[in-house]
């Protein structure tokens, strides 16, 4: 999850740059990315279902900490 975190920072310096709306534009996409990285833990064919619940809750928790705390100083960016 540090991983996805740093790739989120990165996203937002690059949206930060060259996006229009920045704060907007990284909410809706890190969104669109949270929920596409449920399916990781849904289709783990190996996997009991309680295991596949803390993986997913784990991602949903992180994204709720980063996702705010990067889209608010987007906010506050200067173009």
């Amino acid at each position: 999850m540090v991983f996805w975190s740093v790739a989120g920072i990165v996203l937002a310096v690059v949206l930060a740059r060259w996006a229009e709306q920045p704060a907007r534009t990284f909410t809706v996409t890190t969104v669109a990315l949270t929920a596409l990285s449920l399916a990781g833990p849904a289709v783990a064919p190996h996997t009991a279902p309680s295991t596949q619940i803390v993986l997913a809750a784990s991602h949903v928790v992180a994204a709720a900490v980063v996702v705010p705390l990067l889209a608010r100083r987007l906010a506050h960016v200067r173009r």
